[in-house]
């Protein structure tokens, strides 16, 4: 199972920015330093489970039988047991982006908020979509090895 290559480098950018931002002195680096105490983890068990269920995606639309499902199985049930968790860490990461947007205006960093948009917007990204793509993905797979179960 691979994450897909957009959600991959889309991570990436991300957190290039993050740390830049974290690099600078004052309240917006500071805000950012702490943005990521929390982001680095969160972004570390998506990558371990969420992403590589997306990486069926396209295979599953194409008609294309899972390979592993037993695999996708296991990572399937560990993502469900995380997800309640991970969705209460955007809460936390939201109002974390609050505080970095605060001291963003604060000190006139336009490049900042634009960057904190963009978080934002990923993070609601993931609980409309991703997030739940992810879980279906694992029930198909629980579906199709009860399909073909003797």
């Amino acid at each position: 199972m691979q994450t897909p290559e957009s959600l991959a480098e889309e991570h990436h950018e991300l957190f290039h920015e993050l740390r830049e931002l974290a690099s600078e002195e004052g309240e917006t680096g500071k805000a950012v330093k702490e943005l990521l105490s929390v982001l680095e983890p969160h972004f570390e068990g998506e990558e371990e489970t969420a992403m590589p269920l997306l990486g069926l995606l396209r295979p599953l639309s194409e008609g294309k039988a899972v390979s592993h499902p037993m695999e996708v199985m296991s990572l399937h049930a560990r993502f469900s047991s995380e997800y309640p968790r991970m969705l209460k860490e955007h809460v936390r990461v939201k109002e974390l982006i609050g505080r970095v947007r605060g001291a963003a205006a604060k000190g006139g960093k336009r490049h900042a908020e634009a960057v904190m948009d963009e978080l934002e917007l990923h993070a609601k990204i993931e609980e409309e979509v991703l997030y739940p793509a992810a879980l279906l993905v694992g029930a198909l797979a629980k579906a199709s090895v009860k399909a073909t179960a003797p």
